[in-house]
């Protein structure tokens, strides 16, 4: 099917009429908040990876120099 220059705008002129500022608006205002929760979610699911890593190591750390090692 082929795309004619009145039809893109024509698209483009109805779509463009659907949008509302006051949504446009408040999506603005949320973005920064979004993203701050979005950041720090990675920064609290990497500090755990790290916590757990450390613990679990001196555990097993612990069970070797007690020789409790189950691997032999």
């Amino acid at each position: 099917m082929a795309t004619t220059i009145a039809g893109v705008l024509e698209r483009i002129d109805t779509e463009s009429r659907e949008i509302h500022p006051g949504r446009v608006l408040l999506t603005l205002l949320a973005a920064p908040f979004f993203v701050i929760g979005w950041v720090a979610a990675h920064i609290v699911r990497a500090a755990w990876r790290v916590i757990t890593w450390c613990w679990v190591a001196i555990l097993v750390g612990y069970r070797v120099a007690n020789g409790e090692d189950p691997t032999g």
